[in-house]
């Protein structure tokens, strides 16, 4: 028997009695269905989105927090192929930032994951800070969902918050997800023993949120009471006299497999069931049917695009410091990528100090394309970058007391000797950045900015400065980024970038130390997926320092300038590795100082690759070229690697030609072909 029931606010309520449409080994949705069709308003808002495919958030309080809601997720029994195939797509089980299951359920150590919290309201999951949790704003910008399943209100309806306070702040809740691109997933709260008519208001409320935006429900109450008649729910599908969902049950639990019986049983096997079942039917209708945003289409900047992914390997950069003892203009349009402070591109801003600037005195501007174009008569090829300063700054370009310095305990924080933080998480401050970048790109002199130093520990910042300059230059201006020696945990910022500048660190004999369970292959996919989420054209670099000591090159380091000892096979095998797993520019420099000689093997062309680069066993890559064969045995390797070719080959690093070549550990060649 099937029974409907129209609703006040217009949503078609249907109460399947169990069994009636349920077999018994197929379980369905059972409680309200969306009298909308959600799949258009939801498209428009999924082709917004720019960052990883299948972050999926589960944002709520204890009902979400509690391990057994992401139980049948991640350990259950009983999935479909269908179940199986979204749960991969979502990152389940990858346990990293992308893992919304996971982000969902692990302690943080306050009684709460990095997404849900025990006993967080709406308006305190708005605002953060409780039990540790982030801001809204700060979980949006840190791990930048795609798609975001929401509970919220039970903590609300036992503190007898009004109705309409509650709407407020789930309705603002909603809006900032869909503002970011992220299509909403919104659950009603389960019924409420001690409170039966206000858990039934603040559905109601969510009901008419959801149709005021066109968003999928889920309607976990109203399943609960389809299964359950009357009260029977409590102390079933509920735990007694609470307003939690029960875990284990008559031998059900929430790993069980999900028969309609055992669905009667554990209430958080219901839940976390029609979680995955909703996220399936909302990438069928709404994910695989958004239309994808193009990238760098725009008409004026198809030359750009074709320069960059035709410029034959390998690629060269310079970061700051032209070649050791000519600074050029033929020196620096050696380089495929050049990347140096806007005034010496020519520019002079309207202002002093410069961080107090809002623009560039105009005559200058003439002058800087005329020697730009002088750089790109040298080197068509060339993509030129300036560098915006904004993360610290000397001790004199402010007062001491002025607001935008970063302070600790009253005190400046230092970064480098004889300079200071920036406090950018004044609105202010990240203002002035976001004016300076434009007004470099309003010059036409490069073709992109660089900025120093991200973090993955400062979301927040990052993404409202990347985001409001994209709502202005569009894709017609290249953001250029160093990521120092981290790796693969800035993912949530790649989709508004066109290149990572990867310092030395990422090849150091001494991140064993730091990253223990890390392996060459953990490396290789973080840099790759990486690559893949970024805007095209890509323009990311990697960077090898010869002298890896630590603090070569600072500004107080007593070696600085003196010669060095030499390093030809880490320049092989860094470079080997730049041409295998990326389409990399390279650059091989002293330290952090950036300066760098120009060696023979930049100048012999390979063409472009014709495969992806290739694993041959735990340590030996290799990579196929128009013009070449390019190899690498990665530093860890116990053996030297022979390579055998059916036709002579030179070696571009050391002049060897024949058919036969070996590769030592921690080494790299070029094998070009004769």
């Amino acid at each position: 028997m099937v029974r409907l029931v129209a609703a006040a606010i217009g949503v078609a309520l249907v109460c399947v009695m169990p069994g009636d449409a349920e077999s018994k080994d197929s379980p369905q949705f059972l409680g309200r269905n969306e009298a909308w069709n959600y799949a258009p308003a939801m498209q428009k808002i999924a082709a917004k989105f720019r960052g990883t495919q299948g972050v999926v958030l589960h944002l709520g309080d204890s009902i979400t927090f509690a391990d057994p809601y992401t139980a049948w997720a991640r350990n259950g029994r009983g999935k479909t192929p269908e179940d199986e195939a979204v749960l991969r797509w979502s990152h389940c089980g990858e346990e990293n930032d992308g893992d919304g299951w996971r982000l969902a359920h692990v302690e943080t150590g306050q009684g709460g994951s990095y997404t849900a919290a025990g006993g967080v309201r709406a308006d305190q999951y708005l605002a953060g800070g409780f039990k540790g949790l982030l801001s809204l704003d700060g979980i949006i910008a840190k791990y930048n969902p795609q798609v975001a399943t929401l509970m919220l209100g039970t903590n609300d309806a036992w503190q007898a918050r009004p109705v309409a306070d509650y709407r407020r702040d789930m309705d603002a809740i909603v809006t900032k997800l869909l503002d970011n691109g992220t299509v909403v997933i919104l659950s009603t709260i389960p019924p409420l023993i001690d409170n039966l008519k206000l858990a039934e208001q603040y559905n109601d409320a969510l009901w008419r949120i959801a149709e005021q935006h066109g968003v999928p429900v889920i309607d976990f109450y109203g399943e609960i009471l389809a299964r359950r008649r009357g009260m029977s729910w409590d102390g079933t599908l509920m735990e007694k006299g609470d307003g939690h969902p029960s875990g284990e049950k008559n031998g059900v639990t929430a790993e069980s497999a999900p028969t309609p019986a055992n669905l009667r049983e554990s209430g958080y096997l219901l839940r976390g069931w029609l979680s995955v079942k909703k996220l399936e039917e909302v990438k069928s209708r709404v994910l695989e049917q958004a239309p994808r945003p193009a990238s760098w289409n725009s008409a004026e900047n198809r030359r750009e695009r074709a320069v960059i992914e035709n410029t034959f390997f390998p690629r060269t950069g310079m970061c700051w410091s032209p070649l050791r003892g000519d600074r050029s203009a033929a020196s620096m349009a050696k380089h495929d990528l050049i990347m140096t402070s806007v005034t010496a591109f020519g520019l002079e801003w309207d202002k002093q100090p410069e961080v107090l600037a809002t623009g560039f005195k105009p005559q200058p501007i003439e002058e800087a394309k005329k020697r730009t174009a002088e750089l790109r008569k040298l080197n068509p090829n060339a993509v030129l970058i300036g560098d915006l300063s904004f993360y610290e700054w000397d001790e004199n370009q402010l007062p001491a007391d002025h607001p935008w310095w970063l302070k600790v305990d009253g005190k400046r924080k230092q970064f480098w000797p004889g300079t200071y933080r920036m406090d950018w998480y004044r609105k202010d401050y990240q203002e002035s950045v976001i004016r300076r970048t434009i007004a470099l790109y309003e010059t036409g002199v490069v073709d992109g900015v660089f900025y120093d130093n991200l973090r993955a520990d400062e979301p927040e910042p990052w993404i409202n400065i990347t985001r409001s300059i994209r709502e202005v230059v569009g894709d017609k201006f290249l953001i250029f980024v160093n990521a120092g020696y981290d790796i693969g945990t800035f993912d949530w910022l790649s989709p508004y970038l066109n290149g990572i500048m990867y310092e030395s660190g990422w090849s150091h004999a001494e991140r064993r130390e730091w990253k223990p369970n890390e392996t060459w292959d953990d490396r290789i996919r973080m840099m790759q997926r990486t690559e893949s989420l970024l805007l095209e054209p890509r323009i990311s670099l990697i960077e090898r320092f010869e002298e890896v000591r630590d603090h070569a090159g600072w500004p107080n380091d007593p070696l600085k300038g003196k010669e060095i000892k030499r390093d030809p096979p880490a320049r092989h095998w860094t470079m080997a590795y730049a041409l295998i797993i990326g389409d990399f520019c390279y650059l091989f420099s002293d330290s952090t100082s950036h300066r760098h000689d120009w060696y023979p093997e930049y100048d012999i062309k390979i063409g472009l690759p014709v495969a992806p680069g290739e694993r041959i066993n735990a340590h030996v890559w290799q990579r196929r070229y128009d013009k070449a064969l390019v190899i690498m045995n990665l530093p860890d390797a116990t053996q030297p690697y022979e390579v055998k070719l059916d036709r002579s080959a030179r070696d571009s690093f050391t002049g060897e030609t024949g058919t036969r070549f070996v590769v030592p550990p921690g080494d790299g060649r070029i094998l070009v072909n004769e």
